[in-house]
């Protein structure tokens, strides 16, 4: 019996490391379409990517989210030196509202936030005036197109016919409700944001 107890603490001692494991590996992952990181380095209280002329460290705070430290790189180190060897930060995010590191395009540094899986935040700042340039709401991924336009979706304040959402009546029968949105471009040299295509139904909670 004794031997079983812990057999079965072990299984779930693993299952609990994979799972937070999981969770590390997808909180790291930045933006489609955003720049490349020529290395990464992950650990248990942040991670770091390192860049052709930044070095983007988070580090966890006590609150949900993180903060966020930029770096100038310095080119005479090598790759894998360059998370160890920053000297000062070049610009700090300071974490406000669960902040993420979504990615880099350029000058331009793309923050993710929030909590829910329904509506999140985006703000975008940039790295030579070091300041916040753009926010706004999305839901569903972030993407990065020709390393200047954001692509995303956000909700609608124009609500369609709901006689065009085939899946309304399943959704609502399964509790979820019922929402407007449409695809959203963001130009990052402009900040100007165009809406593209139609607007859709979506299920939320």
């Amino acid at each position: 019996m004794k031997k079983k107890s812990v057999l079965l603490l072990s299984f779930l001692l693993l299952i609990k490391f994979l799972v937070v494991q999981a969770q590390d590996e997808e909180e790291a992952k930045l933006t489609k379409g955003a720049e490349t990181a020529r290395f990464q380095k992950s650990a248990e209280n942040g991670n770091c990517w390192v860049f052709i002329k930044y070095v983007v460290k988070t580090l966890a705070s006590e609150a949900v989210g993180d903060d966020i430290e930029v770096f100038r790189r310095v080119q005479s180190n090598s790759v894998a030196d360059s998370c160890e060897n920053t000297g000062a930060p070049y610009y700090t995010i300071k974490n406000a509202d669960a902040n993420y590191f979504a990615g880099l395009s350029g000058e331009y540094l793309l923050v993710d936030n929030g909590t829910g899986t329904d509506g999140r935040g985006l703000e975008v700042f940039n790295l030579q005036s070091k300041k916040s340039i753009y926010s706004t709401e999305y839901y569903d991924e972030l993407e990065i197109q020709q390393g200047r336009f954001v692509i995303y979706h956000k909700f609608s304040e124009t609500k369609g016919a709901l006689k065009n959402c085939r899946q309304a009546a399943q959704w609502k029968k399964d509790g979820f409700g019922i929402g407007w949105g449409r695809q959203s471009k963001l130009d990052l040299q402009t900040l100007k944001e165009t809406p593209l295509g139609a607007i859709r139904c979506r299920a939320f909670q």
